[in-house]
């Protein structure tokens, strides 16, 4: 995967424990609970064949699922359907937005961001993907922890961010997520997979870009 695997702090914080081409049907990604996420939808993206040719479908998001304690106690749990087979997997940010403002470094230094915690997938057709290569579904559980060395994306299933950092009273609110999508456009294994499709959604995803880097890729889900 071409995304870092590390846990960024911006200054030292302790103790606290998507693009579419095509177009959306919903642009709310999260109902309003803390402990459970919604739905979204697309029609698909294509890829342009730079010959002329037709055009040639690349994995897309199609619907993303979360929840926190939900599905598995102490964990948060994230699953993402894509259209077409992302054969290279996917993978997840995550950023305190809720502790990010512009240009006030106070605020900015209690800011935690994991990036690159990368989504596994199972093996029964039916369930995991589509035989005829039409849809693909990757998730991730990550256990919180309140020890920040414990968090090693790519490597370790954990998180520092807490139940509490998403929830229907605003004054707790303050994680937004950035996923990506992954193909395989070469066919080989060895080599890294190419971001196809990006979302960016939960709380204040928008400033996203401003933790991080921005990325044209990324449709912003509100």
């Amino acid at each position: 995967m071409p995304l870092p695997r590390v846990a960024v702090p911006l200054g030292l914080m302790l103790g606290f424990a998507a693009c579419t081409s095509g177009n959306n049907e919903s642009a709310a990604v999260d109902s309003g609970g803390r402990d459970t996420g919604s739905e979204n939808t697309t029609t698909g993206c294509y890829v342009h064949d730079p010959s002329g040719g037709f055009p040639e479908p690349d994995p897309c998001i199609d619907t993303v699922t979360y929840d926190c304690g939900l599905t598995t106690p102490n964990a948060w749990t994230y699953s993402v359907r894509t259209e077409m087979w992302a054969d290279a997997g996917a993978s997840l940010n995550i950023y305190q937005t809720g502790a990010w403002k512009e240009g006030a470094t106070d605020a900015n230094a209690e800011a935690w961001i994991e990036l690159g915690h990368e989504l596994s997938q199972g093996e029964e057709p039916g369930v995991d993907y589509g035989e005829n290569g039409e849809w693909d579904q990757w998730g991730i559980a990550l256990t919180i922890t309140d020890t920040p060395s414990e968090v090693v994306p790519g490597t370790e299933l954990k998180t520092l961010f807490g139940c509490d950092l998403y929830d229907n009273d605003a004054s707790k609110a303050g994680v937004a997520w950035r996923l990506y999508v992954y193909d395989d456009d070469d066919v080989d294994p060895s080599t890294p997979g190419v971001p196809t499709d990006c979302w960016d959604f939960g709380f204040q995803p928008e400033e996203i870009p401003l933790m991080h880097e921005p990325d044209e890729l990324c449709t912003i889900e509100e």
